[in-house]
């Protein structure tokens, strides 16, 4: 496989990076995506794959001042801007990792884990996937939604 779909998030140009921004920009529709998750007062969520973090600061509102949610990305202008984003806010239970197909984190710390639109870019889909559920913790869950780009051609 090419590393053009991997290495396209990687570096982003700034004209680029603006209308990803705008693209991912949390909105009532995707309200779904979160629902299915049953995020829940006190309970701690990863985002892997968390881009500019809207949907990671959607669900650190869920979780509430009791839990936590940790965002990871490869971007790091990403994660920079996430974290202004977030301070900005007064999110404080909220914090954002760099990470390149694997999760960062120790083993079983999350109820939650939500992989959207990540497995289609990385090396390595099984390895992805294996991290991600060695950081969950027993009776967690993970939820994943990708697209099949095939599909549409």
């Amino acid at each position: 496989m090419s590393d053009y779909y991997k290495e396209h998030w990687r570096e982003i140009e700034p004209e680029r990076l603006q209308r990803y921004e705008r693209m991912f920009v949390w909105r009532p529709e995707m309200e779904p995506i979160l629902d299915r998750m049953d995020l829940q007062a006190g309970m701690q969520a990863l985002d892997f794959g968390c881009g500019p973090g809207f949907v990671a600061e959607a669900m650190a509102r869920r979780v509430g001042a009791s839990g936590s949610v940790v965002g990871v990305d490869l971007n790091e202008t990403f994660l920079s801007r996430a974290r202004e984003r977030a301070a900005a806010a007064g999110v404080t239970n909220l914090e954002y990792r760099r990470g390149d197909g694997s999760a960062p984190l120790p083993d079983a710390s999350f109820d939650r884990a939500l992989c959207k639109n990540v497995l289609e870019y990385v090396t390595d889909a099984e390895a992805t996937l294996a991290d991600v559920f060695r950081v969950l913790r027993s009776g967690g869950r993970v939820h994943i939604s990708d697209s099949d780009w095939g599909f549409l051609l």
